[in-house]
């Protein structure tokens, strides 16, 4: 029975592991109620189990996301179908970490990220020697119509002979960015493994997810090595050693920025200027991302300021209350995406702000 147990717990953190390219997939069966419906048996057998009692914030946190949700419900079935899986998804998570065979899920995780990792060194490497524009596509497992565009880009890229943003197996650069971050801090933190080791690791990590040239990649990765290099500079003795390997990898990010100054700077520039007019009438990629979604917020009644608008749902009201920013892409393209901050205040409110921040 315990045998089984793992075995089964094995398979739902492979499933989780594995979601980003599950959600790719065109058949609901394998992108929604397969990895949904093994999540649920997961949490269900786990508080059947070990008699898991949730922790009541967190607890409060999802009754009050969803029933906003279902109070300003406005038709959109498939926001709330979005909500339920995240649920699911987030207590997955949360039980994940408490189980104590939850570091096989580390370990699942990072051999899938290693795998990708391989993945984007051979898709460079055909791509600069022989131009082969390497994709993850399978034949039997179509993608979804919306997302053909994203995973032929390589193709596209090179016939029209414009700077490359290598994807790896994802759909587009910052999931690849995203994805790998965790093993970027898991290598750099870990205390088990030598030094030359894990910065070897760490630095091919690094150097992927920049030259993706995804903004949020750079971002991610500049935020991890710092965060490393305050905690390792916490202890006096490596201190002399560091400073000549900071300066070092910092000598050697400028010299990689300058030989790709065509792709860097119009990723940097599109962060903070509008270069891309075409995606980007209203502003820069930080006015969208980033300042769009809190002057939403700001723009809201008094009583969703507090209690939000429900989850994915602030397209709807937005439409429906004629709401509108100077960061809008247009005004008939107020798309549900914004920064997760601003989303949380969206979804739920001042009051499910707080309950998130106190169970952080």
């Amino acid at each position: 029975m315990i045998l089984k147990k793992i075995q089964f717990s094995t398979v739902v953190y492979t499933i989780v592991c594995i979601s980003p390219f599950l959600g790719y997939l065109e058949n609901n069966l394998l992108n929604t109620y397969i990895p949904l419906s093994l999540e649920i048996i997961y949490i269900f057998l786990y508080v059947y189990k070990r008699k898991w009692i949730i922790k009541p914030v967190f607890f409060l946190f999802i009754v009050w996301i969803s029933c906003i949700t279902l109070i300003n419900y406005s038709g959109n079935i498939t926001a709330v179908n979005r909500m339920i899986g995240e649920i699911v998804s987030l207590l997955t998570l949360v039980i994940i970490s408490q189980d104590s065979n939850g570091y096989k899920f580390l370990e699942i995780y990072k051999i899938i990220a290693k795998a990708c990792l391989g993945f984007f060194i051979i898709q460079v490497i055909l791509m600069y020697t022989f131009g082969f524009p390497m994709q993850f596509t399978i034949s039997f497992l179509p993608v979804k119509d919306e997302l053909e565009y994203s995973f032929n880009i390589l193709s596209y890229y090179s016939k029209e002979s414009i700077y490359i943003r290598f994807p790896g197996p994802f759909s587009e650069p910052s999931h690849y960015a995203a994805y790998l971050t965790p093993l970027l801090f898991m290598e750099l933190f870990n205390t088990k493994k030598i030094f030359k080791e894990k910065w070897f690791i760490s630095t091919v990590i690094s150097i992927t997810m920049i030259l993706s040239t995804s903004g949020i990649g750079i971002v991610l990765c500049c935020i991890t090595w710092l965060f490393y290099f305050i905690f390792e500079f916490s202890t006096v003795k490596n201190r002399l050693l560091l400073l000549p390997i900071l300066f070092i990898f910092g000598l050697l990010l400028f010299i990689f920025l300058l030989i790709y100054n065509d792709q860097f700077y119009i990723t940097i520039s599109n962060l903070f200027f509008v270069t891309d007019k075409s995606r980007f009438a209203g502003g820069s990629k930080a006015d969208f991302r980033i300042y769009r979604g809190f002057a939403s917020y700001f723009k809201l009644p008094l009583l969703n300021k507090i209690f939000g608008v429900g989850f994915a749902n602030i397209n709807n009201f937005a439409l429906s209350h004629n709401i509108n920013t100077i960061y809008d892409i247009s005004a008939a393209e107020n798309i549900e995406y914004y920064n997760g901050i601003s989303q949380i205040l969206l979804y739920t409110g001042f009051f499910g702000f707080i309950l998130w921040i106190r169970e952080l």
